[in-house]
């Protein structure tokens, strides 16, 4: 009932409180626009954008001018001879990514344990580490990994990005 009572009270105070119109202040003249652009003798900044690294043992994909006209080629989607070792555009397996990298190397080491395959990698693409599989040539060899794979990692994906040329056997 204390309650009730400090309500009603406020309640009474507020109401007899007189109340003041809003004032509207008028819009400035539409000639009140003083600054000109041009007006300006400043130089601009250039400022470099900062180049995130990776954390110690993690790859980075090869930039494009790397990757040579064989990786070109296969960017483009025709088939050039390619020498075991060369970075070229081929079809890897991502089990998932993450914006930490610790996150990213555990599961690198529990896929290596699970999966028994020494070809798990994280890579870094800002901002994500990304936990990849394999370095496949054909999407039908990287599709058929991938059928055997997600039993264990539902959530696993096919994708197109660079590999490390394998040998011919």
């Amino acid at each position: 009932m204390a309650c009730r009572g400090r309500f009603l009270a406020w309640a009474l105070v507020l109401s007899a409180l007189p109340v003041r119109a809003a004032e509207a202040t008028p819009p400035p003249p539409a000639s009140s626009e003083t600054f000109d652009p041009e007006s300006l003798n400043e130089e601009l900044l250039l400022i470099e954008p900062v180049k995130p690294t990776p954390a110690p043992g993690v790859a980075t994909p090869a930039p494009a001018a790397e990757l040579g006209a064989a990786g070109a080629a296969g960017a483009a989607g025709t088939s050039a001879p390619q020498a075991p070792g060369q970075r070229v555009f081929g079809w890897r397996i991502l089990l998932d990514q993450f914006t930490s990298a610790l996150e990213a190397d555990h599961l690198r080491r529990e896929a290596l344990l699970n999966l028994e395959r020494a070809d798990v990698e994280v890579t870094f693409v800002p901002p994500w580490h990304r936990v990849e599989l394999g370095h496949f040539r054909t999407e039908a060899d990287a599709q058929e990994t991938l059928t055997g794979v997600q039993w264990l990692y539902r959530d696993a994906i096919k994708v197109r990005g660079q590999i490390v040329a394998p040998g011919s056997n």
